[in-house]
């Protein structure tokens, strides 16, 4: 008795492959399309997603960093008051290096709202809204403010 012989199959080769996808005919190429944009739309959209999540983190950090440097600001400020005996022998350039070096913008006030010292330079108009300000306390008293900002914006307590 004989064994019925197989054909062999045939060897796929590269080139043999692009035929399958010619061979899904009208209906087959139109669904392949649609996948494939769905799924570039959907890369898209979480990759916008991330993004705005990644800013509106930044933002918030930011916004932290910079209440805790108007504190750290206006903390120095009332000790250099404090050393001084007023404002008229305060030394607040310590004071103001301190907004500085974390990248923002100082404004040092008095109770009458006269500038003591600032590092904003050359500003116009005011800006609504921006900025953290603190209380400059001694011996739990307001003698003063500080307004902490982005280097490019103004305070409207700035404008004033």
């Amino acid at each position: 008795m004989t064994e019925p012989r197989v054909p062999a199959a045939a060897p796929v080769s590269p080139v043999s492959r692009p035929r399958r996808i010619a061979r899904l005919g009208p209906l087959g190429r139109r669904l392949v399309l649609a996948f494939s944009l769905v799924s570039l739309v959907a890369v898209v959209l979480l990759t916008v997603a991330a993004r705005a999540a990644v800013d509106r983190g930044l933002t918030v950090a930011e916004a932290g960093s910079q209440v805790e440097v108007a504190q750290r600001v206006a903390a120095a400020v009332g000790a250099a008051y404090r050393t001084a005996g007023g404002w008229g022998a305060a030394d607040l350039t310590a004071a103001t290096d301190l907004g500085t070096e974390a990248g923002f913008a100082v404004l040092v006030r008095d109770l009458d709202d006269a500038t003591l010292a600032s590092t904003l330079r050359g500003q116009g108009a005011a800006s609504p809204g921006g900025g953290t300000t603190a209380a400059v306390l001694v011996d739990e008293v307001v003698v003063g403010s500080v307004w902490v900002g982005q280097r490019g914006a103004v305070s409207n307590a700035e404008a004033t």
